[in-house]
């Protein structure tokens, strides 16, 4: 109990710092824990109160210290402006540009999400060399600012140069593996499916026409093909349900199912937000794997206070964030319902996760998708089927090319489905569009409304059950 209190005190601080009310809710809220350390009757009572109205103060000043770099990211450059900069994760193209994810040299370790040409082709591992543009100036003399960046505001880098190319055995091994999946299901699964069968197993979409991507926004489904902590907690979630039935043991349950998700992570390139995923995930399933109550929710707020409490910057990162109000949505709904059927809990975890991400997405995107619940509803099963026929497809491949054509054929029934299931919602007018961005504000208080609810739909089922064996007890006496 004290753990998960710290956790939450800290995370509060850092929310109350963020949405702006800090004076109007941090006053009361900081005056509320004296009175409660004052009534107190246990010192030890006392002092955990007291300690958590300083890990709240503790939180709203470490947000403070990041509002500058978080935005922006500052390197030193020569008298030619010149930036190296490392290709991390899987490039992706289209038919235009190239998106990827590079971390410049003096840069600390932080990515931007850059826009690039199509030529030079760029891989995974490469040194590029880009210039800064004159707008890029920082504030001392021979710095530049990169401006802040996201895979949906990636920097637009008009030209650039390979250097040199660093990859590592590992990552040979990633490029080829990629490469032998893009080839397989390119050759055996007809489009349009399979281009979304190779969106949902490592995240290119590129192959999917603008038409069919816009369907797929407009019916909330984009995230199926989007590498992002929704995916890898929705992973962890599945493999969490069914491992535990089919195991014979637990122990087999937790590394089958931290094997998966981390193979699934190198598979798609190792980015920053997958790796955080990843990494929550494990927590999740080893929490899960310990099988106490009250883990789940400890050890994911501990991690992810652990995680904003080190590298503040990063609760500005979308997909940590989509992947924090994912995976918290999963881990509050199994905390609740852990004897729920398999079949049961794979239709509502995708409920639970887009209403989990719901706000997130208008605060971030200005969109919104009335039939999106129904929309992962129907979907939702026919993804671990397009995900498990890739699979088949890949492998039938190396044995003959008949057996993949077979295995192709099956996958693309689930796979078609889920695009007519993105037109046909699309389709259905006024149920979706985009509206003004909600505030950040307003976010954080339809966040804390949802908390509210939450708690109090779960006091009211333990006062059920408590009456319940109440009335059990008494009818026995």
């Amino acid at each position: 109990m004290t753990g998960i209190t710290l956790a939450v005190a800290f995370l509060a601080g850092v929310l109350l710092h963020d949405s702006g009310a800090g004076l109007v809710l941090g006053l009361p809220l900081a005056g509320g824990c004296v009175v409660a350390a004052v009534l107190a009757r246990r010192l030890a009572a006392r002092a955990i109160v007291m300690l958590a109205l300083v890990v709240l103060a503790f939180g709203a000043w470490r947000a403070t210290t990041s509002v500058d770099q978080a935005r922006s990211i500052v390197v030193r450059v020569d008298s030619d402006r010149a930036i190296d900069a490392l290709v991390v994760g899987m490039p992706r193209g289209d038919t235009t540009r190239v998106s990827a994810q590079l971390r410049p040299r003096t840069a600390n370790g932080r990515t931007i999400a850059a826009s690039l040409p199509l030529i030079p082709i760029v891989r995974s591992g490469d040194v590029i060399r880009f210039w800064a543009p004159a707008a890029w100036d920082g504030r001392d003399a021979g710095t530049v600012l990169i401006p802040e960046s996201s895979p949906g505001h990636a920097l637009f880098i008009p030209a650039f140069e390979i250097e040199r190319s660093s990859t590592s055995p590992l990552t040979r091994l990633r490029i080829w593996t990629n490469d032998l999946l893009t080839s397989a299901i390119e050759r055996s699964v007809p489009e349009p499916a399979g281009a979304l069968t190779l969106g949902v197993m490592n995240g290119d979409d590129s192959g999917m026409t603008e038409a069919t991507r816009q369907r797929f926004r407009l019916s909330g489904m984009s995230h199926i093909t989007a590498v992002s902590g929704w995916n890898v907690a929705l992973v962890a979630g599945f493999l969490s349900l069914f491992t535990r039935r089919m195991a014979p043991t637990s122990a087999v349950t937790l590394l089958a199912g931290v094997g998966a998700v981390w193979t699934y992570a190198f598979i798609v390139g190792m980015g920053p937000s997958v790796i955080r995923a990843a990494g929550m995930a494990t927590v999740f399933l080893a929490a899960r794997w310990r099988g106490r109550q009250g883990d789940l929710v400890t050890s994911m707020l501990l991690t992810v206070a652990f995680i904003v409490g080190v590298t503040p910057s990063i609760r500005f990162d979308i997909g940590f964030q989509l992947s924090i109000a994912a995976t918290l949505g999963i881990v509050l709904f199994v905390e609740q319902f852990p004897d729920l059927p398999a079949r049961q809990s794979a239709l509502a975890l995708p409920f639970v996760a887009q209403v989990a991400v719901a706000p997130l997405q208008l605060h971030q995107f200005g969109s919104y998708s009335l039939l999106a619940p129904l929309a992962n509803l129907l979907s939702a099963p026919l993804v671990g089927l397009v995900m498990s026929g890739g699979l088949l497809t890949v492998v039938a491949s190396l044995v003959h090319p008949l057996a993949a054509e077979i295995a192709g054929a099956i996958t693309w029934i689930p796979a078609r489905l889920i695009i007519a299931i993105a037109e046909r919602e699309a389709g259905i007018g006024g149920s979706s569009g985009t509206m003004f961005e909600l505030g950040w504000s307003a976010t954080f208080m339809i966040y804390v409304l949802l908390v509210l609810a939450y708690c109090g739909w779960s006091m009211r089922r333990k006062l059920i059950r408590l009456r319940q064996r109440t009335l059990q007890a008494s009818g026995g006496i």
